[in-house]
């Protein structure tokens, strides 16, 4: 189990190998104590999360992941991984922009 304190920058996981398939389901979770904390995929910041009962999703939500938070676990599912997110860098931050560390999914596509 992974711990943090407020001091400590994110820390996103992922419970994908090196490399996944298209059409796969994915896991990234962004540990972190804060309050607040901002998905990010590439550059682009695409989801805010605000913890509480239940959680605050920001609009408009991106239509490929599924997410909630149980502080200090934010935890997003990508349902079916499409080769357009390959070699995308994923990342988490709090509000103020403590990046975590970032997860570059290396996805293959399937052979017809």
């Amino acid at each position: 189990m992974l711990h943090c304190t407020d001091s400590q920058n994110p820390i996103l996981t992922t419970n994908a190998t090196a490399t996944v398939s298209e059409f796969q389901s994915v896991t990234l979770t962004c540990h972190h104590n804060a309050d607040k904390v901002k998905w990010w995929r590439g550059s682009k910041s695409i989801l805010l999360i605000a913890f509480g009962t239940p959680c605050t999703l920001s609009d408009p939500r991106p239509d490929y992941m599924n997410c909630n938070c149980l502080k200090p676990n934010y935890t997003c599912v990508i349902p079916s991984l499409s080769m357009s997110m390959d070699k995308v860098v994923w990342k988490c931050s709090d509000f103020i922009n403590s990046y975590s560390n970032e997860v570059i999914l290396n996805i293959t596509g399937k052979v017809y």
